[in-house]
């Protein structure tokens, strides 16, 4: 409220360097409130706020209206309901894509993110695999839900070969894993699509196409029961694109 009512006071900047918090330890669940970490939580109301903004505060004013009118501790479920009703959306949705948006802050801010990205001045935990075949796990990171993600950067597998990416995760939770392929400074979003019941799945990404680099964001979007310490795994491999291939198309 304080940066929507006051544009030029920014005390959120210095808030978000915070350990732990949102950033600095984004595998944590949202909902902790230890130390300065629910603090940084407003990050997560600005996310809700630009993110399914059609004018200033309404997805916010929403459910705060909600909130009041709905006695008991209710709120993960009125900000579900909000969402669902006004923006076809839901609250699993919306910490899923919050696990994208918090990869562009600083230096990676791409201009289509957190409005203020650029000036959050503050980066996230990222793991780097640049050989191949190359596997990986969530090591010390573990996902909590909901909200709580990892980050992994897939480099130099070469722009004639195709990357494919393995992911398993916890069977009996809910899981989220996004990919960003870039392609120079521009990255695409991409969901990998999961197995429902044993929580896998495979994604090819041609470098032909997305020659830079890969990050893959696996991301708990259990919400009730709130869950800790997930553990995932995941390979990623290389092989020698299709390339010259003449495919008919229409349209």
């Amino acid at each position: 409220m304080e940066d929507i009512c006051y544009d030029n006071v920014n005390t959120l900047y210095s808030r978000l360097h915070a350990n732990p918090g949102h950033i600095t330890t984004p595998n944590w669940p949202i909902t902790v409130r230890e130390d300065l970490f629910h603090y940084t939580g407003a990050l997560f109301a600005t996310f809700l706020d630009e993110y399914y903004n059609p004018t200033l505060c309404q997805p916010l004013i929403e459910m705060r209206t909600l909130f009041g009118n709905h006695s008991g501790s209710h709120t993960r479920a009125d900000i579900d309901s909000i969402l669902r009703m006004n923006y076809n959306s839901s609250f699993q949705k919306a910490v899923g894509h919050y696990a994208i948006w918090r990869y562009f802050m600083d230096s990676l801010d791409d201009g289509r993110h957190f409005i203020e990205g650029a000036d959050y001045d503050t980066t996230v935990p990222v793991r780097t695999w640049s050989t191949y075949p190359a596997s990986g796990t969530e090591g010390t990171l573990d996902p909590n839900g909901p909200g709580g993600c990892n980050y992994n950067r897939l480099l130099s597998y070469g722009s004639s070969n195709d990357l494919t990416i393995y992911f398993n995760g916890e069977n009996g939770y809910e899981w989220a894993v996004y990919l960003l392929a870039y392609n120079g400074s521009t990255s695409y979003e991409y969901k990998m699509v999961l197995d429902a019941a044993q929580d896998t799945g495979t994604i090819i990404i041609p470098g032909s196409v997305f020659p830079t680099k890969v990050v893959m964001i696996p991301v708990a979007v259990q919400w009730n029961p709130l869950c800790t310490t997930l553990a995932y795994t995941f390979t990623a491999s290389t092989s020698p694109g299709v390339i010259g291939v003449s495919e008919p198309r229409s349209g």
